[in-house]
């Protein structure tokens, strides 16, 4: 049994609670919600405590410290998480080192990969791979942040470094853009992904093409309550599973410095930081 605290953002982290407490392998012996209002420096002093008496540690739509996720690995912590951490290349070579020396499980919830239908298909797809990918730009959600987690999932596929990208955007006055980029990995793999507010939800697909085998279709977008619900508790799961050394699928530092490497290419040759802020035409 792995003792679990929740350190959550969420003021009750009553769903949050529930979801766990249905995992066989965890128990939750502490929980300390409502963490969005405090100081950095509050949240600290007050999640210590749990973080020093469990053997893992569930960040809740929270996004912990570097400082705090290096004090919780130091502590041989596991760590899950369902918001993604602001941290440099520097201090995620770091973590990945300090991981490894504790031996810690890291596990990051990424829709696309842990949705029952998609996670059923992964077992599906070997290198090389093309990958396909149109995804409309959802209103009101933040474009980096909706872009990273679409490169998160193919670099979780891919299981793989990025060698280099190929760019084209194209934003209008009107406030409509298109993004398309072409990676290219050491297997051989490439994802050709083509992101716009003007592509319609009934055009937006993920499809893998590979040689001598069906096109396999995974779902897009994180679907309905009841599905991220679903999809994190197999997120979940396969975090219990790692930790017991059991066969899993794992989305850790390694996998978040490849897609954030990605993306600091991306925003490169666009010159633009975070969003399609530039009015001319980039082709690279």
């Amino acid at each position: 049994m792995i003792n679990m605290g929740i350190i959550s953002g969420d003021d009750t982290a009553s769903k949050t609670l529930k979801l766990a407490q249905t995992i066989n392998d965890l128990k939750v012996i502490g929980l300390s919600a409502g963490h969005n209002e405090l100081t950095e420096k509050m949240l600290y002093f007050q999640a210590e405590e749990l973080i020093n008496s469990s053997q893992a540690i569930y960040f809740d739509r929270i996004i912990p410290s570097f400082d705090m996720i290096k004090h919780a690995v130091r502590k041989r912590n596991n760590l899950y998480f369902n918001r993604y951490p602001r941290l440099s290349e520097i201090e995620l070579k770091q973590l990945i080192n300090l991981s490894h020396e504790a031996s810690s499980t890291v596990q990051f919830f990424v829709p696309q990969v842990f949705q029952p239908d998609n996670f059923r298909k992964l077992a599906e797809i070997t290198s090389p791979f093309l990958a396909n990918i149109r995804m409309k730009s959802e209103p009101g959600i933040d474009e980096e942040r909706q872009l990273f987690q679409l490169l998160l999932f193919v670099v979780v596929v891919s299981n793989s470094e990025f060698r280099k990208t190929d760019l084209m955007t194209i934003p209008n006055p009107d406030g409509s853009n298109l993004l398309e980029c072409r990676i290219v990995f050491s297997s051989g793999s490439v994802a050709r992904i083509l992101f716009s507010n003007q592509i319609k939800e009934a055009e937006s697909q993920i499809e893998f093409f590979q040689s001598g085998k069906d096109v396999v279709y995974f779902n897009n977008g994180e679907g309905s309550e009841i599905t991220i619900l679903n999809s994190e508790k197999i997120a979940i799961q396969q975090f219990s599973a790692e930790i017991n050394q059991k066969k899993s699928v794992s989305v850790g530092f390694s996998h978040l410095l490849q897609a954030q490497r990605i993306l600091s290419n991306l925003q490169a040759k666009m010159n633009y930081s975070g969003g399609f802020s530039s009015g001319s035409r980039y082709a690279v």
